[in-house]
C-alpha cells in the first residue's frame, strides 16, 4: 500500500503563485500532516471536493474564486467559523440542518473551516518571518 500523504512542500493546492517559500506542511509534524491529508482524503459525508474547497477559501478567503467554490448555502457558516468560531451559535448549526446537511456534513464542514483557517495562519505567520529576515 502507497502512503497517501504526499511528500513535504506538495502543496495541497493546486495552481498557487507567488514565490516559492515553506509551507505548513514543511514544518508541522507528520501526525498534523497525516490527520490534515485523512480530512481531505478519507470517505465522509460531505464529498472530497467539497472539503478541498472549504479547506482552501478557509486558508485565503480574501480570494473570491475560492470562495465562489463553496456553497452560497454554507459559505455564511464557514465564514463565521474563519473568522469567529467563538461565535458559533446553535441557530448558526439549525440553519444547515434547515437546508439539509446532516450532523456529519456539518461536523465536516466545521472541521475543514477550522483546519483551513489555522493552516492559512500559520502560513502567514511563515510569510511575515520570512519578510522580517534574520534577527540580529
Amino acid at each position: 500500500m502507497t502512503d497517501p500523504v504526499p511528500a513535504k512542500s506538495e502543496s495541497p493546492r493546486q495552481g498557487h503563485k507567488g514565490p516559492h517559500r515553506l509551507r505548513w506542511d514543511d514544518l508541522v509534524p507528520d501526525r498534523a500532516r497525516r490527520a490534515v491529508y485523512a480530512l481531505l482524503s478519507e470517505p465522509g459525508r460531505t464529498d472530497f471536493r467539497t472539503r478541498r474547497n472549504v479547506i482552501d477559501y478557509a486558508m485565503s478567503p480574501e480570494d473570491l474564486d475560492l470562495a465562489a467554490a463553496v456553497s452560497a448555502d454554507t459559505r455564511p457558516y464557514v465564514d463565521k467559523v474563519i473568522d469567529q468560531a467563538d461565535a458559533v451559535t446553535d441557530d448558526d448549526v439549525a440553519r444547515l440542518r434547515q437546508a439539509g446537511l446532516s450532523e456529519d456534513h456539518i461536523f465536516e464542514l466545521t472541521l475543514c473551516a477550522g483546519v483551513g483557517a489555522a493552516l492559512g495562519r500559520f502560513e502567514a505567520g511563515l510569510r511575515a518571518l520570512h519578510d522580517a529576515g534574520p534577527v540580529e
